[in-house]
């Protein structure tokens, strides 16, 4: 997702290492205890995911367009 995001395909990861991260995430969540995340919670941060891939290229693409190209000319008004 990182990799869509950031149009950088290095940051792919596959399969093992989705898993790898995934028993990291879970061994965390089991040494501190933490509460398990409600179904609603979970469906509100997967949505949040999917827009961020979605529209974070978008965005960022609109971002570096509107950026002026080139070194900007800086002008000293003259005060009466």
């Amino acid at each position: 997702m990182g990799a869509a995001m950031l149009k950088t395909p290095e940051l792919v990861i596959d399969e093992k290492e989705a898993k790898m991260l995934c028993d990291a995430i879970q061994e965390v969540n089991a040494a501190y205890d933490l509460p398990m995340i409600s179904p609603k919670t979970m469906a509100m941060i997967d949505l949040t995911m999917a827009l961020g891939a979605v529209y974070g290229p978008r965005v960022i693409t609109i971002m570096a367009k509107s950026k002026p190209k080139g070194p900007q000319l800086i002008t000293q008004t003259q005060q009466a």
